[in-house]
């Protein structure tokens, strides 16, 4: 029945995509010059460039620039490429009216007068949609954003698959959904991630719900990535931070049901609506989720590597439900208030990689926010409360393991964690500053058949507290030279239960009883931005940052057999000091973007193998997983290369590396000096066609052999690999169509950061998905 709706889809799919491209070709020939323009052959063409950004500096791929001949009326529409960048050519000259335009951005318009054989630069800062503007006081972390529009066109599953289209951006597959994320070698517990500045945690320990795993693709408005220890608005941005932008209404009656299908029985329905009027606005939504178990590129479903249970080796691989609602309100001029809520819950996901799945997930995230502009010394402010939850349950019931157990299950885990907290920020001219403070608490109780199913509480229900003050300064020197200058200090109280904590496993392993630790980090940056002429732009950075261990990492205590797992209370914080450079060049029409980065990671937090030290009643093995503080280093360079061929075709190519290695502690088994989940080389090339009401994309990807492992933790080296995806899609007026083909050739591989996170690994490598067919149907009113 599947194959048969998903076959005659895809007939009406390509019916519908002729037709529009039809369409516009018709439109072409006889309608208004579209993605064209008449020249008068006796006077040489003008071209305009430039580059859309949002207000904190965002680069807006996907925006549309419509190009208006004052005199004749004819437009010429082209659509941002990556970065943001945008340009159109063959203009006759004259006076010409420019707006720029993008789904939860309000337009913006410009003019120019173009003389002949000129090129003319127009740039535009469009500034969000809804009264919220005024709520969020933007930080000045350079970051790279996907918007919604390009989630849709992708074959990804979830938000974390999404975010590694980014150049630099890997993720961790452990199933068919829920994938976590590594930005340059970063781990996402040494990042920041945030969904609509918010904080909100996974509870497995094992990263079964990574945090972008809570929000779901139809509320998401774009994503944002910064890179590098820049971010002083918020504690733990070690290597940088991730931050989930959520929709938010707009004036008038507006609703987007959406339609997306695919491959082993994937189907997306969703709806979001919203009404707004001058000062008041709300808009709810709901999505569902779910997909069977897919093959891989030799046929063979990702679990059969696995040891499941015949009667759950297919089936379905994940369910997830998730509504969500907002209201925004302007009580007077310069005033703004919002509060949302977010409930999720998903079901039956199927996690090869780990040694049990979680039965179900429950995630709520509220706020609210207040906001205020102004035009005295106090520019604007913004105060904002939070709180979220995540509860997690997970068993082996779907494995082999579980056979003949006196429960349905040999091993399982409840899991929660809360999280509440707050911000003030301020604007004051060049000058921004605030205080962040949040509570994470964390609590597991494991249970085990071979310990009787006695619970263990292996997080001994940690609280941690932290409260942190930064500031930053923005300058610019003439009108070619800006610097940025920050600073941030944090103080944290780690506290766990010594109800629940297991002490002798602390104390045979690492020599401490302790349950608490108290922390104090400071941060800073400075970061110049000079543009050295029309076509080149420099920028260097240097940047500190520090988080403190995690309640995983200091407090973590569970007995099993053969090799226990416990936290190490003796952990220091950890620290990254890093530098930047990079340059913007642009010519003509090519735009080259290259960055470096270095980091020095002090107390670098690793897994290892810690032998027991001191003999402890009841604690019987000789060795436990544990974690220690190294030094280690990390070095990273990206590329991308973006030539628009014409107006409408354009070429990208884009690669990034990274290496990162650490010092070694033989005597506590840390002996591999390679830092673990480091993806080798990896580059895409693609080339689109793109005239607003119909695109076409071709795309490579290739990846190196993985080389450097962590023999330490059981990495194994991967060997290369190559794939080619395909896309096409088309809009007209309000209904858009996208249709996708990903790994074309049906290779069969595997992504080289899905076998390894320690220690409740299973050791399986999860194969990615083989051929795969996916198709999206939004409408808009």
């Amino acid at each position: 029945m599947t194959r048969r709706l998903m076959a005659g889809t895809a007939r009406v799919a390509l019916a519908w995509l002729a037709l529009v491209a039809g369409s516009a070709s018709l439109d072409a020939q006889t309608g208004p010059a579209v993605g064209r323009t008449m020249t008068d052959a006796r006077s040489p063409a003008a071209t305009i460039v430039g580059t859309i950004v949002a207000p904190d500096e965002a680069r807006l791929p996907g925006a549309t620039i419509s190009i208006t001949n004052l005199a004749t009326k004819r437009s010429v529409i082209v659509v941002a490429a990556d970065r943001g960048r945008y340009s159109a050519s063959a203009l006759p000259p004259g006076e010409y009216e420019i707006t720029a335009e993008l789904d939860g951005f309000e337009p913006r318009t410009g003019g120019v007068t173009l003389t002949a054989g000129e090129t003319s630069e127009v740039n535009f800062k469009l500034p969000l949609s809804t009264v919220t503007e005024t709520v969020n006081v933007v930080g000045s972390v350079v970051k790279e954003t996907i918007a919604a529009s390009e989630i849709r066109e992708s074959t990804a599953r979830d938000v974390g698959e999404a975010l590694a289209e980014l150049n630099g951006v890997y993720k961790v597959r452990k199933g068919a959904i829920a994938n976590d994320i590594v930005v340059q070698g970063f781990q996402s517990r040494n990042l920041t991630v945030l969904i609509d500045g918010e904080r909100i945690y996974g509870a497995c320990p094992n990263g079964m719900d990574p945090a972008v795993f809570h929000a779901d693709f139809a509320e998401v408005d774009h994503l944002e990535v910064g890179k590098g220890p820049f971010d002083m608005r918020h504690e733990g941005s070690l290597g940088g931070v991730v931050n989930v932008v959520t929709r938010a209404p707009g004036k008038g009656f507006h609703g987007s049901p959406n339609l997306a299908f695919g491959s082993s029985g994937y189907i997306n329905p969703s709806l979001t609506a919203s009404y707004g009027v001058a000062n008041f606005s709300v808009l709810g939504g709901y999505s569902f989720r779910t997909s069977n178990v897919y093959r891989d590129g030799s046929g063979t479903l990702y679990t059969q590597y696995a040891n499941y249970r015949p009667d759950k080796v297919d089936g379905i691989a994940f369910a997830a439900n998730t509504g969500w609602f907002r209201a925004f309100a302007a009580p007077r001029a310069g005033h703004a208030v919002q509060v949302a809520y977010t409930r999720q819950k998903a079901t039956d996901i199927k996690y090869a990689y780990l040694l049990m799945d979680g039965s179900w997930d429950t995630a709520d995230r509220a706020s609210a926010s207040y906001g205020v502009t102004g035009k005295g010394l106090i520019g604007a402010m913004s105060a904002k409360a939070y709180y979220t939850r995540v509860d997690h349950w997970m068993t082996d019931a779907y494995r082999q393991s579980s056979v003949g157990m006196p429960r349905e299950y040999s091993m399982a885990s409840q899991a929660a964690t809360r999280t509440t907290g707050g911000s003030l920020e301020l604007v004051a001219g060049p000058i921004s500053a605030g205080v962040e403070a949040y509570r994470r608490n964390w609590n597991i109780s494991t249970l085990l058949a071979g310990m009787k199913y006695a619970p263990q509480y292996s997080v001994p229900d940690v609280n941690v507290d932290h409260v942190g003050a930064f500031a930053e300064y923005q300058r610019s020197i003439g009108d070619r030279t800006k610097v940025e200058i920050g600073g941030r200090v944090d103080l944290a109280k780690s506290q766990a239960d010594s109800t629940k904590a297991n002490t002798d496993l602390y104390f045979a392993y690492n020599g401490t009883r302790s349950t608490s630790a108290s922390d104090t980090t400071a941060s800073g940056k400075v970061r110049l931005t000079h543009r050295a002429n029309q076509a080149v732009e420099l920028t260097a950075g240097f940047g500190h940052t520090a988080r403190v261990p995690d309640p995983q990492e200091r407090y973590y205590s569970l007995q099993r057999a053969g090799s226990d797992w416990v936290g190490n209370p003796n952990l220091e914080p950890m620290g990254n000091t890093g530098v930047l450079g990079g340059m913007n060049y642009t010519y003509r029409r090519m735009i080259v973007s290259a960055s470096v980065y270095y980091d020095y990671l002090t107390n670098y937090i690793t897994v290892h193998s810690q032998k027991k030290i001191n003999a402890v009643p009841g604690v019987m093995n000789a060795a436990a997983r544990s974690y220690e503080n190294v030094n280690g280093r990390m070095w990273s360079g990206e590329l991308s290369v973006t030539y628009p061929i014409t107006d409408s075709l354009f070429s990208t190519f884009s690669t990034s590396y990274t290496r990162g290695t650490k010092d070694t502690k033989p005597a506590n088994g840390i002996t591999s000096s390679n830092i673990s989940e480091i993806h080798p080389v990896m580059g895409t090339a693609a080339l689109r066609y793109d005239r607003s009401v119909f695109f076409g994309e071709i795309q490579g990807v290739f990846s190196g052999r993985h080389e450097y492992v962590d023999t330490d933790l059981g990495e194994e080296q991967m060997p290369p690999y190559g794939l080619l995806n395909l896309k096409v899609g088309a809009q007209k007026r309000d209904l858009r169509l996208t249709v996708a083909l990903a790994n074309v050739l049906n290779e069969q591989y595997v992504d080289h950061m899905s076998y390894q996170r320690d220690p409740f690994r299973s050791g399986v490598k999860v194969s990615e998905p083989g051929r795969n067919f996916y198709a999206n149907v939004a409408f808009r009113f």
